[in-house]
């Protein structure tokens, strides 16, 4: 008989959604090997893509200049996968609810 691998559950906090331009994906348990990652709009169309390792088991995309709405995200790494929805929020609203002034957000 070959041996089944135990199953582990890992926790994935994702934040700050709503978002402005980065989000966090925390895990609360070493994941080993690249992530992709893939957000998708709510037409399903495919609006970014990139590979990252986590660092201290979180993962950071950033850099998400585009349109503000829902969006879908999933990534997958080896004997992982994870998927939600994120809202983005536009860094204008940021500016005019009185969070921040002058410039844009930092990226």
């Amino acid at each position: 008989k070959t041996a089944v691998p135990p199953v582990i559950s890992i926790t994935t906090v994702t934040y700050p959604n709503p978002f402005i331009d980065r989000v966090n994906f925390q895990f609360s348990s070493p994941i080993a090997g690249p992530f992709k990652i893939s957000l998708f709009d709510v037409m399903g169309r495919l609006v970014y893509y990139k590979e990252k390792t986590a660092i201290n088991n979180i993962v950071t995309i950033d850099n998400l200049f585009f349109a503000q709405g829902e969006y879908f995200v999933k990534l997958t790494a080896k004997n992982f996968n994870y998927s939600t929805n994120l809202l983005k929020k536009d860094w204008w609203n940021k500016l005019t609810t009185g969070i921040a002034f002058g410039s844009p957000p930092e990226s």
